[in-house]
């Protein structure tokens, strides 16, 4: 998931196309995010993949990224 929202999308305009499609992010998994070296901060990728899903998620997994914060944004976009 890191790569798809940090690079993928500046390969060229089919991939920036293919990575804004809200079919992409219906099923998001944050367990395999790394803790550094990313750009953004795992809870800002996870708000970001979810409002690319723009309401259609039906799965996400989020194990090791306790943050109340984060599950109430989830579950206010769910129906957005």
């Amino acid at each position: 998931m890191v790569d798809i929202l940090e690079n993928a999308q500046k390969v060229c305009t089919a991939w920036r196309k293919i990575c804004k499609d809200p079919a992409m992010w219906r099923v998001i998994n944050m367990n395999d995010i790394p803790r550094f070296g990313a750009r953004l901060s795992r809870v800002e990728m996870c708000k970001h993949a979810v409002d690319r899903s723009q309401g259609q998620l039906v799965d996400i997994t989020i194990v090791s990224l306790c943050d109340s914060g984060l599950h109430l944004y989830v579950a206010k976009r769910y129906w957005s």
